[in-house]
């Protein structure tokens, strides 16, 4: 059995002390909308760029699938 001599110190809290709900939550950082804009559309320029010539390449690597 544990004694009180075992364990001198209280464990740490689980739920938040009285009062902590009603705090207003911190404010969000602000986002860096031209960077994000700036990748965004380098992803869709490297999709458009890519796509076309992969395209081609699979038209002409792929079997044909429904030739008689």
């Amino acid at each position: 059995m544990s004694t009180a001599e075992q364990y001198p110190n209280q464990p740490p809290l689980i739920w938040p002390e009285p009062g902590v709900y009603g705090t207003p939550a911190p404010p969000r950082p602000r986002r860096d909308w031209p960077r994000e804009i700036l990748a965004g559309l380098s992803v869709v320029l490297t999709v458009a760029v890519l796509g076309a010539p992969l395209g081609v390449l699979w038209s002409a690597v792929a079997p044909g699938c429904c030739s008689r």
